[in-house]
């Protein structure tokens, strides 16, 4: 109720969102942090899971539904014919994409004695897992526009 009498709540909550970009530039390269703690890397923290939940999360709070997983929220979605099925699982498949390389960069590190951290160098990854990497940014990005156009942001 309080979002239909305060729509520019989500058009705040997806702002900050949108300053983020997808790590992929003009080529299809990977567009890696510049600064020194971080150099040479990626978030796939900030860079892909966090605007898919986010995003996800004020498509179901405008229509008021509920999920408790980012994929539980997707299936809802569906549901209410807010996404199609296809769409639905592009965004899953790149939002598990992002979880299954997060966490098993993280395991990696915690086994090489490392603090574990949600960077890393994409082009330590094979060729098929670059590639993988790649289209779950470009889901994302797609997702990034098509919210950005669908909540009248930017």
């Amino acid at each position: 109720k309080q979002i239909r009498e305060f729509p520019l709540f989500l058009y705040h909550m997806m702002e900050q969102d949108f300053k983020h970009k997808v790590p992929l530039g003009l080529l299809g390269r990977f567009s890696l942090e510049r600064d020194k703690e971080h150099k040479g890397t990626l978030s796939l923290k900030q860079a892909g899971s966090v605007f898919i939940v986010d995003c996800i999360r004020m498509y179901l709070l405008e229509n008021q539904l509920d999920g408790v997983t980012t994929i539980e929220r997707l299936d809802r979605l569906v549901e209410a014919k807010v996404f199609n099925a296809d769409t639905a699982e592009h965004i899953k498949a790149a939002f598990e994409a992002f979880t299954f390389l997060r966490l098993r960069n993280e395991i990696h590190m915690i086994d090489q004695g490392e603090f574990p951290s949600h960077y890393l160098d994409p082009y330590a990854l094979t060729k098929n897992e670059q590639d993988l990497l790649k289209e779950g940014f470009r889901a994302a990005n797609k997702l990034q526009d098509s919210a950005r156009r669908h909540f009248n942001v930017g």
